[in-house]
């Protein structure tokens, strides 16, 4: 069974040979790269291009930009694994996280989402401390990182990685869709995926406006499911932002102003209820 590696990339030229090499060192020899360069202002196709030229394992195709999600839907359109397994182009893999993930879906046709645990590299290092996995957790916040295995049927399912998710979403807004199609969430109680942190990454650079967009955005596509997997939908921050702003909308709206003003006129004219 093999497996596609798809490796999105934007102005990280200089950290991809890292990733790529990451791959080529697995134990697990069923796979093929593909890497996506979204309209990237650095050398990153001649990096790519040179890398290619090493190995017939790996591919290189070079689009406009259109973020992340788009970067990663169009490398699996592309791909001819069964089973995908994104990876930034700043991160890398530990040799056997090809091997172990993969075992998941040799011999069983069940839909799986498999990670495991990591550790931080660069500006931090340590261990990445990830909560158990939960779906009423997920349904508050994200828990899975964006190297997890799943099969290319089940991305058909959900159509893909939403592109109207900014990047620093985007996964946690793909892991709801899977679950929500009957995806078991697998995690190997093993470090094998080291995630790059530098001073300028996406999560770090987020402005509270974008967080709640996100939120916005995810809690109006997936609300009737995560409804049905959380105790109180009051105290969550992103519903709590949502329903005060319905409330405001409400407030500013012209039909409320007008019965708000035939309700006062009512009023000084001596009417009651």
């Amino acid at each position: 069974m093999k497996c596609s590696v798809i490796i999105p990339c934007y102005n990280q030229a200089a950290y991809l040979t890292v990733a790529v090499e990451s791959v080529i060192n697995q134990t697990y020899k069923n796979y093929e790269i593909i890497i996506v360069i979204d309209g990237s202002p650095d050398n990153a196709f001649e990096v790519a291009s040179a890398l290619a030229q090493k190995s017939d394992l790996i591919k290189v195709y070079k689009k406009e930009n259109g973020g992340l999600a788009s970067a990663r839907n169009y490398g699996v359109e592309r791909s001819t694994g069964e089973v995908i397994l994104p990876l930034d182009a700043d991160d890398k893999i530990a040799p056997t996280y090809l091997e172990k993930g993969m075992r998941y879906f040799e011999g069983n046709k069940n839909d799986f989402i498999v990670y495991c645990n990591a550790e931080y590299f660069g500006f931090q290092t340590g261990p990445w401390k990830l909560d158990p996995f939960n779906v009423s957790e997920l349904c508050l916040y994200n828990m899975i990182f964006c190297s997890a295995f799943y099969r290319k049927s089940t991305w058909l399912k959900v159509g893909g990685y939403d592109s109207n998710v900014k990047s620093a979403w985007s996964d946690w807004e793909f892991w709801l869709s899977l679950v929500q199609h009957g995806c078991e969430v697998v995690k190997i109680e093993e470090v094998l995926f080291y995630y790059h942190i530098k001073p300028n990454s996406m999560l770090t650079s987020m402005t509270k406006d974008e967080e709640y967009k996100g939120f916005d955005y995810i809690w109006q596509k997936h609300k009737f499911f995560i409804a049905n997997h959380i105790h109180n939908p009051l105290i969550i921050n992103y519903e709590s932002y949502v329903l005060r702003e319905e409330l405001n909308d409400l407030r500013r709206s012209k039909a409320l102003r007008i019965v708000a003003g035939i309700k006062k006129l009512a009023s000084a004219l001596g009417f009651k209820k």
